[in-house]
């Protein structure tokens, strides 16, 4: 008898060892900001894109949490950010890229802002969702430095540079640029920008392509539009006038070709799931990269601020300012 009561105490801590177990990992979960993947069904994730985008790694991870799933045939890009520095816009871009070679479906869904590097990210998309209102487009590089020599001369501070190159200190805060210098800075910056407008023209071309054929169609009157013909050489230079650093209602940039549709993250859900072929509700995750702490966000806000003040001052962003 005892030894019976022995194996159902047994029996019973076991349990309470399992759930307990499970209560913590979901703890931990919660503790993330991450909800589980529910074995069943088919999903559709949502990455939220928030503020600023000075790193790539974070939202690299979370795409690739999700591109050998099964269980998830969408994601959707839930961005609401003015932009970012250069290169981890790209980054985002291409992986995003990559998770479409995967097979997966991946919408942009655009809060109140997706501006400059955040419209970059989401020219990756299969298509773009945005409000009316939405600030969008901001298709444009910026480069913003400090020059501290007038007042290092009031206070009686010289500063010596000894270099290997006529540019190797380039943007530095402690002296005028010179004429070659901004030359050279606004190559540089050209140069970014047309790779910009190059993501925009390979990913938006035949969006743009519609809309110049529609309107052609209103202004010559010809019903068939079979027989209206736009050349690339026209879609082209007509993206170019777009990406001039202006930004866009939402409702502009449908107009404009620069999106694909009107509505909220609710839309872009239903559209993913069209779009993969889920039939009825899709079982919806959202995710974000892990929180920061104080002193991590007190560290990255400071070395923001600082950042113009560095011995060389060149930072490229695709930022909205």
């Amino acid at each position: 008898m005892r030894k019976r009561w022995w194996l159902i105490g047994g029996f019973g801590c076991f349990i309470l060892f399992i759930a307990g177990i499970v209560a913590l990992v979901f703890l931990l979960i919660l503790i993330s900001g991450e909800q589980p993947l529910v074995l069943s069904g088919k999903k559709v994730v949502v990455i939220e894109v928030m503020g600023p985008i000075y790193q790539s790694q974070p939202y690299i991870d979370l795409l690739h949490r999700y591109k050998d799933s099964p269980r998830v045939r969408a994601v959707i890009l839930r961005i609401n950010s003015p932009g970012g520095t250069v290169g981890a816009a790209q980054e985002i871009y291409q992986e995003v890229k990559k998770l479409r070679k995967e097979g997966k479906i991946v919408v942009a869904s655009m809060a109140d802002l997706g501006a400059s590097g955040a419209y970059y990210i989401a020219c990756a998309a299969n298509e773009i969702i945005a409000n009316p209102g939405t600030l969008t487009g901001s298709i444009g590089v910026v480069m913003e430095m400090f020059n501290i020599e007038e007042l290092g001369n009031k206070i009686g501070l010289q500063f010596t540079t000894i270099k290997s190159g006529k540019f190797k200190d380039s943007g530095s805060v402690f002296r005028k640029m010179t004429k070659e210098e901004q030359v050279y800075l606004q190559q540089l910056i050209d140069n970014v920008q047309q790779q910009f407008y190059q993501v925009v023209v390979d990913n938006r071309k035949e969006a743009v392509r519609k809309v110049m054929l529609s309107q052609k169609k209103e202004r010559v009157g010809i019903s068939d539009t079979e027989k209206l013909q736009v050349s690339t050489s026209d879609i082209e230079e007509y993206i170019k006038q777009l990406a001039d650093g202006r930004i866009y209602t939402g409702q502009q940039a449908k107009e404009a070709g620069l999106i694909d549709g009107l509505g909220n993250l609710e839309t872009a859900i239903d559209r993913a799931a069209e779009l993969a072929h889920i039939p009825g509700k899709p079982d919806v995750v959202t995710v974000r990269p892990r929180e920061k702490t104080l002193f991590e966000t007190l560290f990255s806000e400071m070395a923001t601020i600082l950042t113009p003040l560095k011995r060389n001052g060149i930072s490229l962003q695709y930022i909205l300012k």
